[in-house]
């Protein structure tokens, strides 16, 4: 699929529900359900490990995920703490957005619960929004939008006094974790080499 093609419409054949929108309130922002069925959004925002997005003309703007309920996770985004910068970028953003009379839909997905692989579980939510933020890359989502270098594997770094330059962490030449392939196989205490 084209990124012409990734529209609001993808989340809701994916089964996102438009539940409401966001509005100004006095200095802050508030949300207000007002979907189809109201009654049954305010049952999917109490849902624990949930997806959710943010609508502006058919684009979605922003893709995020909460172990919370989406109730709560709310409550950041209108009052955001001065160290929250995700929920501070997305007030400020909602409320310019608002403020200019630009509607700001919110579209909730809960997932299928106990979704499991052999005896472990499964959380669908946070594995769906890292592919829906790389598909759509949402231009609320992370910092320094526009010069996001691509993701790679080791994208933590630390510096190597030895060698005077930067080497992804766990490798042999950082001296950490050296030749440990991270996997479930860990968690199992079955820890695999693997030669770099």
């Amino acid at each position: 699929m084209t990124d012409s093609q990734l529209t609001a419409e993808v989340l809701l054949n994916l089964g996102f529900v438009d539940v409401g929108k966001w509005q100004p309130k006095g200095d802050s922002i508030a949300y207000a359900l007002d979907g189809a069925d109201a009654s049954a959004s305010e049952v999917l925002l109490d849902a624990p490990n949930a997806l959710y997005a943010f609508v502006r003309d058919d684009h979605v703007v922003y893709i995020g995920k909460t172990a919370r309920s989406i109730r709560k996770r709310y409550v950041g985004y209108c009052r955001p703490g001065k160290t929250q910068a995700p929920n501070q970028r997305c007030h400020r953003n909602i409320t310019a957005a608002t403020a200019e009379g630009t509607e700001i839909r919110i579209f909730v997905f809960t997932p299928i619960t106990h979704l499991r692989y052999s005896d472990f579980e499964i959380n669908l939510a946070a594995g769906l929004e890292d592919s829906l933020i790389r598909g759509f890359d949402p231009p609320w989502n992370g910092k320094d939008r526009g010069t996001r270098s691509p993701k790679t594997p080791n994208a933590r770094k630390r510096k190597n006094p030895s060698l005077g330059h930067r080497v992804p962490f766990g490798s042999r030449r950082s001296g950490g974790a050296a030749g440990i392939r991270p996997g479930y196989g860990n968690l199992l205490g079955r820890a695999r080499p693997y030669i770099l």
